[in-house]
Order: structure tokens, then C-alpha cells, then sequence
């Protein structure tokens, strides 16, 4: 770019300089465009990922909930049939 920019200097009626100047800058641009594009998909793309992660997190602490809960539920049966085996002991 700078050769065609000091081509144009030299001579402004050169139409060949001046065409191939402005490619390279749209070139340049559109390469700088995609860039973008492409680091903003990269960043999205991110995002998801943590939320996904962030998901699989929570579900995996509601499972260890609700198993925790059927543990304390089983203790909590064993417990009473315990207890009501001692009654019937006692009552005979």
C-alpha cells in the first residue's frame, strides 16, 4: 500500500496506483470485518459454554439434593420401623 500511496504522490494521474490502492484497502478491511466477525462469535460462543456449564453445575447439585433427601428419607423410615418394632415389643 505505501508503493501505491507514493506512486500517487509522484504522479495523481496515475490511474493504475490509485486502483490498486483502494483494493488493497478494501482488502484490508474486509480481512479487518471478518476478524470481527469472527472474534464476536468467539465471544458468544463463550457464553454458551458457561451457561451450559453453569446448567450442568445445577443439575448436578439437584441430583445430589434429592438423593441426599431420599437417603435421610430411607434413615428416617429405618428410624420409625425401628421404633414401632419396639412398641409392639413392648405392647406383647
Amino acid at each position: 500500500m505505501k508503493n501505491y500511496g507514493t506512486a500517487l504522490e509522484k504522479d495523481p494521474a496515475n490511474k493504475l496506483a490509485a486502483e490498486n490502492l483502494e483494493i488493497a484497502r478494501l482488502k484490508i478491511k474486509d480481512l479487518l470485518d471478518k476478524q470481527q466477525k469472527q472474534q464476536q462469535q468467539g465471544g458468544q460462543q463463550g457464553q454458551q459454554n458457561q451457561q451450559q456449564q453453569q446448567q450442568g453445575q445445577q443439575d448436578q447439585q439437584n441430583q445430589q439434593n434429592k438423593e441426599q433427601q431420599q437417603q435421610q428419607g430411607a434413615e428416617e423410615n429405618k428410624d420409625q420401623k425401628k421404633q414401632d418394632d419396639k412398641n409392639k415389643q413392648g405392647a406383647s
